[in-house]
């Protein structure tokens, strides 16, 4: 078994050896044949005894009486790689006693064909002469040689006659005798007989004819081939008790042998013809006879007069199978020189035509890879069978690169490789095919830049912008009249998660007629609702699920319990959750414990002159805020966290007005707040259901103060009318954009989302922008910019490309020149682009990857931001009248520019056209 795979592995490798050899250098048309051995599982192992002397496994001599002695062979053939065994020989002990046994050393050496006898092993050797009984195991322990070949001999066994007046008996190999690999390799048995009587001594002389028989295996499998060999008992047979059966062992698998006749008499000479039938296919097939020589045992089996057992007379047939003739063919093709253009593709006819022998299967391939590493050379079919005419057709298609691939000629070769199907042959045979590539025609944009890198819509800038575009010919011929051009392209955004549509085919792609929805809290489903883990709920009656009356708070530290005091801590009065803090300097405490900070219980005063103590009585009166009253005169310090809600806006405290310590210095009263219902207790145990959602009207993901929280009893994570409100109203439904009937409630949304035309540049889609599927046919290709063709959702469909300027120019072979295009910037409307400088195609250019050249990296800055911080501002007053003839301070702002009235002229304001639309700054 072991065996087989080796040859099949060798067969891989010469496959492989042939082809790289055939990619590499010329190969000689010659075939390069596997060496075949015949091993398992093709036939079983043959396990025998011979004499040496004697020359067969049958000693008959009347002169090996007592004191005489003789010696056996423990064979083995065709048993593969071996690794040990365990052998257990029977005889007569009467008869018979071992003198020895060895598998090593001078009685059994290595040039002898002994197996073992080089190798580390480890061996059990019994002999039990009273019972005539001989075991011998041997392993192969040797790291080096862990395996031996299974032809030779295993050991020799030395036998004594015992008798002095002639004996018989059969030596016999015991059934549970085991070869192994490691484990049992399957065989037959071959006992020996020794009879040195005087009469009747048993013994007839058996031959075969020819000693060799050579088959040639068919190709097809429904045919078969056959030889014959003659077995002979030349002269009568002695001592016999039963006619003599002939036997054919160790056959390959698939191969049939017949005698006729099957018998030969007891005491009579006899000829039979030996039929051995094998079976054609091909290599491998379930049916077929493997290849291979093989050593036959022809055996006689019958009894002997007076004698227990069988006695079985042996000689060796060479089987040898050879597979069907190795193809000849003839390999060509349809050109082996020709000229193509880069990025063009030739196609070329691989022809195999069989001239005589086996039709095997065949393999095209070719050495593109390295000698032609930027194109591709694509064989189909790539295996077929050789016929006569036509012939095995393939066609080769050889695709140059129109940018990778260089002007040049590149020589690779096209191999044939016969598969040895049939014939376990490999014939490799390969030609050099030449290609010349030009590139004849190739125009490139190779730089672009703008004079200035400002513009405004509607604004005269007094002269128009000069695009520079660097034009080459990368081609062999003078190109005339080509053009250049500079286009815009409109800018997408993404960015917005408001933008979904109900994918009605699952395709993960917008169609036209599909539902596109203002998906308000980003939630992915059509319908408002939105989980925050820190809603929870006292669960009054203890039944684990909200029940309307139930208290609901924000927990805000996620403890599972209504802590008030973790955060903001209230000094005095009742501020609400939310209410904005104001720092008073003139709030001050008695810092009891000397540790620069305040303290639940230490006095809060209000320090209204402003002397650093709280004093009292006929001048002045400092206010006391909570706790007890200090004593007159009393020290008291400024803490920034003391603050107060400052209920009527005059920036200052005033007596009624809550006092709260703000922990976390935020600004704002925000202690676990509760949302409905009555306060509970501090350390209220508080649960999480996840039927609390909120309305997240700000799509950040937790509830705010002011947003929706309702029970969404039937949990489908939306706002269905009828579930209970818990604070806030109800949410508006959500904004269908299309027009179509609005889907059901819950309805999932896909997480593909739509891109905008963002008009107006604040980053966020407005009523009236148009929205864009900016993917084509495709999920995960955005390329930011809109394409003709692309799916317009919403809207008006944006252009695919304004045309901003055009000229023409001619170009010699190898040169370059930079065309200079004009042009006003106040003409484009505003939005976001992205310009970008092309030249168009010539007539036979393929090459046109390069012939565009978007700008992405180039920088807006506004015009007179002078501090470089987006925002036009006092610094930049000089610059900015010189552009909108007005001031930011005094008498001459005038707020007709300042459209969002903040004070400042800033993106909103400023009908931005960005020259390089990377960025706005």
């Amino acid at each position: 078994m072991n065996l087989k795979r080796v040859n099949s592995t060798l067969l891989i490798i010469l496959t492989l050896l042939g082809t790289i050899l055939a990619m590499f250098g010329t190969l000689p048309n010659v075939p390069i044949v596997a060496e075949v051995h015949a091993a398992p599982p093709n036939n079983p192992a043959i396990l025998g005894l011979f004499s040496e002397a004697k020359k067969s496994n049958v000693v008959v001599d009347t002169l090996i009486r007592s004191p005489q002695s003789f010696r056996l062979d423990v064979n083995i053939t065709d048993a593969g790689l071996i690794k040990g065994y365990d052998i257990n020989i029977t005889w007569t002990a009467a008869f018979l006693s071992v003198k020895n046994s060895t598998f090593s050393g001078a009685g059994c050496p290595l040039a002898q064909g002994c197996l073992f006898a080089v190798v580390s092993t480890t061996r059990s050797n019994t002999t039990d002469n009273v019972h005539g009984f001989l075991r011998l195991a041997v392993v192969d322990t040797d790291s080096g040689t862990p395996f031996v070949n299974g032809n030779g001999i295993l050991f020799r066994v030395g036998f004594n006659a015992l008798s002095g007046t002639g004996a018989a008996t059969v030596i016999h190999i015991e059934r549970k005798s085991l070869i192994q690999n490691p484990g049992s390799v399957p065989y037959k048995p071959i006992d020996a007989f020794y009879d040195s009587r005087s009469a009747p001594f048993a013994d007839f002389p058996l031959a075969v004819s020819p000693t060799i028989v050579t088959i040639n295996r068919p190709v097809l499998a429904s045919s078969s081939a056959s030889q014959t060999a003659t077995v002979s008992i030349a002269t009568a047979p002695t001592g016999l008790a039963s006619v003599i059966t002939l036997q054919a062992l160790g056959l390959p698998l698939n191969t049939g042998a017949v005698f006729a006749p099957s018998t030969c008499p007891a005491a009579a000479t006899c000829s039979s013809t030996l039929t051995l039938t094998i079976n054609g296919g091909p290599k491998g097939g379930a049916t077929t006879t493997p290849s291979g020589n093989y050593s036959i045992p022809i055996i006689g089996n019958t009894t002997a007069t007076g004698i227990s057992g069988n006695l079985v007379k042996s000689i060796w047939l060479k089987l040898v199978i050879r597979p069907p003739p190795a193809p000849v063919f003839n390999f060509s093709a349809s050109r082996k020189t020709y000229t193509q253009e880069a990025g063009n593709q030739t196609f070329l006819t691989l022809n195999a035509t069989l001239v005589s022998g086996t039709n095997d299967s065949i393999a095209f391939g070719t050495n593109c890879f390295p000698n032609f590493a930027s194109a591709i050379c694509e064989v189909k079919p790539q295996t077929g069978g050789l016929i006569v005419k036509p012939g095995f057709l393939a066609t080769l298609n050889v695709t140059t690169s129109a940018s990778a691939t260089k002007p040049g000629t590149y020589k690779f070769n096209a191999t044939a490789t016969s598969q040895g199907t049939y014939s376990e042959v490999l014939i490799a045979k390969n030609f050099t095919i030449t290609v010349t590539v030009l590139k004849t025609h190739d125009l490139a944009v190779q730089a672009f830049s703008a004079s200035r890198n400002f513009a405004y819509a509607g604004v005269s800038l007094g002269s128009p912008l000069k695009l520079n575009v660097t034009v080459a010919n990368l081609g062999t011929v003078t190109e005339t009249s080509f053009v250049v051009n500079s286009t815009a392209r409109v800018v997408l955004l993404n960015n917005d998660c408001r933008l979904a549509f109900v994918d009605a085919n699952n395709n993960q792609i917008y169609d036209t007629g599909e539902t596109v929805i203002l998906d308000s809290d980003c939630n992915g489903l059509f319908g408002s609702g939105l989980l925050d883990f820190r809603i929870k709920y006292v669960d009054t009656n203890g039944n684990n699920v909200w029940d309307p009356g139930e208290t609901v708070i924000l927990d805000a530290d996620s403890s599972g319990t209504y802590n008030p005091s973790l955060t903001d801590t209230v000094i005095a009065g009742s501020p609400t959750f939310g209410r904005s803090l104001t720092l008073d300097t003139s709030i001050r405490f008695v810092d009891s414990n000397a540790n620069g900070v305040w303290n639940t219980g230490e006095p809060v005063v209000q320090d209204s002159n402003g002397d650093g103590k709280y004093s009292f009585g006929k001048f002045h009166n400092d206010t006391l805020v909570s706790g007890i009253a200090p004593l007159n005169n009393t020290a008291v310090a400024l803490d920034t966290l003391i603050k107060f809600a400052d209920t009527n806006s005059n920036q200052g405290w005033d007596s009624g007005e809550p006092v709260v310590y703000d922990i976390n210095n935020n600004n704002v009263y925000d202690p676990d707040f509760v949302i409905a219902g009555t306060a509970p207790a501090s350390g209220t145990a508080v649960k999480l259901s996840l039927k609390l959602e909120f309305v997240d009207l700000n799509t950040n993901g937790a509830w705010d103060l002011g947003e929706t929280v309702f029970n969404d009893a039937n949990g489908n994570h939306v706002f269905d009318t009828g579930e209970a409100i818990i604070v806030g109203t109800a949410p508006a439904a959500e904004t269908v954009l299309t027009l179509t009937a609005p889907p059901p409630l819950a309805t999932a949304l896909s997480p593909q989302h739509l891109s905008y035309v963002d008009s107006n540049l604040n980053q966020v889609w407005d009523s009236g922008e148009s929205i864009v599927w900016d993917n084509g046919t495709n999920t995960n290709t955005k390329n930011g910019l809109y394409d003709t063709g692309e799916t317009v959702a919403v809207g008006s469909t944006p252009s695919g490309g304004l045309l901003l300027a055009s000229t023409t120019a001619t170009l010699a072979p190898n040169t370059s020149t930079i065309v200079t295009l004009s042009w006003d910037a106040s003409t484009l409307q505003r939005g976001k682009y992205i310009i970008g400088a092309a030249v168009a195609p010539v007539s036979g250019e393929l090459n046109t990857g390069n012939n565009v050249v978007l700008f992405l990296a180039f920088t807006q800055k506004f015009r007179g931001d002078l501090d470089g911080n987006c925002v036009v501002n006092i610094l930049d007053v000089g610059t900015v009248n010189t552009v909108f003839g007005q001031n930011l301070g005094g008498s001459r702002y005038n707020p007709v520019a300042d459209q969002n009235n903040d004070a400042k002229i800033n993106i909103l304001d400023v009908t931005l056209v960005n020259a390089g639309f990377g960025t706005h700054c």
